[in-house]
């Protein structure tokens, strides 16, 4: 399972960056829900919104597989130097409802500071935990609301605190 968690944050980090190069223009990102795919949250306080680039959304989403080997990605970077993102991670999630995300579940929940390379996230630490609320699942795109405290896995006691989240994934 760390495979597929370590799978899901360098396919996270790659497609990023991807949708950062394709262009320099920017429509101002704004406060407002984007279209498209799109992650935004408060993180310890401070709002983020996936950023928009010539009216297109940076974020991405896949869902592969299907049962309880489906994957579902969303992940989106939040500002036009690619310093900050998010990454939802859902494993063998098929429905709507809400979810636990921890150490012990197979999906993970990340706030990514790119530049530096630290992850606060769901996987590791004792404590990093959170919740997931499914409202839209289907063949064309993923939506709801979440929340959790992501912790650094290499000092689980540095954390941050992610709330008033919401995404949609349009996928691929």
């Amino acid at each position: 399972m760390k495979a597929v968690k370590l799978f899901g944050k360098c396919l996270f980090f790659s497609l990023s960056m991807l949708a950062l190069s394709c262009s320099s223009d920017d429509d101002g990102g704004g406060g407002s829900t984007p279209s498209g795919t799109y992650i935004k949250a408060k993180v310890d306080g401070t709002q983020y919104v996936t950023y928009n680039i010539s009216g297109f959304s940076a974020g991405v989403a896949t869902s592969t597989g299907s049962g309880s080997g489906r994957l579902i990605m969303i992940s989106g970077s939040n500002d036009m130097s690619g310093a900050t993102s998010f990454s939802i991670n859902l494993l063998g999630i098929n429905s709507t409802g809400e979810y636990t995300i921890g150490p012990d579940s197979d999906s993970t929940l990340a706030f990514v500071l790119t530049g530096s390379g630290v992850s606060y996230d769901t996987s590791n630490c004792e404590g990093a935990t959170g919740t997931i609320n499914i409202t839209t699942l289907n063949d064309s795109k993923v939506e709801g609301t979440f929340s959790f405290t992501g912790k650094d896995d290499e000092n689980c006691t540095d954390s941050k605190s992610v709330t008033q989240g919401s995404f949609r994934g349009e996928f691929l």
